[in-house]
């Protein structure tokens, strides 16, 4: 298991947004159930290695409170409509929003995968916000 961790924190090193104490620490410490290595290596890549990261951490915050269309999403985060269409179609592909309605009615919502891995979720968020490339949160 520590080999799998050196792993995913050395993938990402070079962005900045781990520090290898801290997740040790998280990992080995925590009360609750251990941290899925492999999750927090998608999680990093989702939301640290690519352009619209910070954006699609406000929308699953944002979702994670509370379902909502792309009209809601858009005017709560103060965004363009067709870019909040963009970012939820990477998190849809990804499986970490699903939709429910047709057309104009569809009605987002966090995921059962993105619910069953919220912890490591919310691990890289704390980590990134701990980071030099501090995403802007909207409050989400």
């Amino acid at each position: 298991m520590e080999d799998r961790i050196s792993d995913v924190v050395s993938d990402y090193k070079a962005l900045g947004s781990i520090q290898m104490g801290n997740l040790n620490k998280t990992l080995h410490d925590s009360d609750a159930r251990p941290l899925d290595a492999d999750a927090v290596r998608f999680f990093l890549y989702l939301f640290a290695g690519t352009q619209g990261w910070s954006v699609r951490i406000n929308i699953v915050l944002l979702l994670k409170e509370r379902p909502c269309n792309t009209n809601q999403i858009a005017s709560a985060l103060g965004l363009d409509y067709k870019a909040i269409q963009h970012h939820l179609k990477v998190l849809e592909k990804n499986n970490l929003v699903i939709k429910q309605g047709e057309r104009y009615g569809v009605v987002f919502f966090v995921s059962p995968y993105l619910e069953s891995r919220y912890q490591e979720f919310q691990q890289v968020v704390d980590q990134l916000q701990k980071s030099s490339r501090k995403p802007s949160f909207s409050g989400y």
